[in-house]
């Protein structure tokens, strides 16, 4: 198992740009998170926090490549830890060639 870690600055000014973590290289792929709001039809219209893990995002060669994985995501609410989110991601969703990203909206 591989652990990494990133600490946002100030969740409460980001856009729907959001934030990345630096990459990690993890079995040959490169990783990172990334943290946003988004106002979508996708939230219902509602404006909801996005957490979302990557491998080899942003790979520009043609080469075909998928990974299965296992892994759980947490966002810890520095001021109230009960508000905080955790969720899994599991080998449901592949990371592959033109699909480097899944995430969750917080509910």
């Amino acid at each position: 198992p591989y652990t990494f870690r990133h600490e946002f600055a100030d969740i409460s000014k980001l856009g729907e740009s959001g934030q990345y973590s630096t990459f990690h290289v993890i079995a040959d792929l490169s990783w990172r998170i990334s943290i946003r709001y988004e106002t979508s039809e996708r939230t219902g219209n509602a404006k909801k926090l996005g957490l979302f893990m990557y491998a080899n995002d942003g790979d520009e060669t043609n080469e075909v490549w998928s990974c299965l994985h296992e892994s759980t995501m947490q966002l810890v609410n520095q001021v109230d830890e009960t508000r905080s989110i955790e969720f899994k991601l599991s080998n449901n969703h592949p990371f592959k060639h033109g699909i480097p990203g899944w995430g969750k909206y917080e509910v």
